[in-house]
């Protein structure tokens, strides 16, 4: 018996209040980690095209999405804070 409970982990029986779904990945607010990370990217990567885009030709439209798009990603993790900098870089390159 010993060995069934110390396999179940600590507390025994099954883990009915763990919240990590079926891809093993903790659920965090109903979005799984990797649902995060992917939002983080699509929001980062359309923030500099559309920046890149308002070099480009510049139009109030296109600032605001870039700006609306870093907003997003920043919600979605902190981690994008970098982005502007980012930007500097690639408008010094260019």
């Amino acid at each position: 018996m010993a060995n069934v409970e110390a396999a179940a982990g600590p507390g025994g029986g099954d883990h009915r209040g763990d919240l990590r779904g079926a891809s093993g990945l903790r659920r965090v607010g109903g979005l799984d980690l990797r649902e995060e990370k992917l939002y983080r990217q699509i929001f980062f990567l359309l923030s500099i095209i559309h920046y890149v885009r308002y070099e480009e030709k510049a139009t109030k439209w296109r600032y605001v999405a870039a700006v609306i798009c870093f907003t997003l990603s920043l919600l979605a993790k902190t981690s994008v804070v970098m982005l502007p900098f980012i930007l500097l870089l690639l408008a010094w390159w260019r």
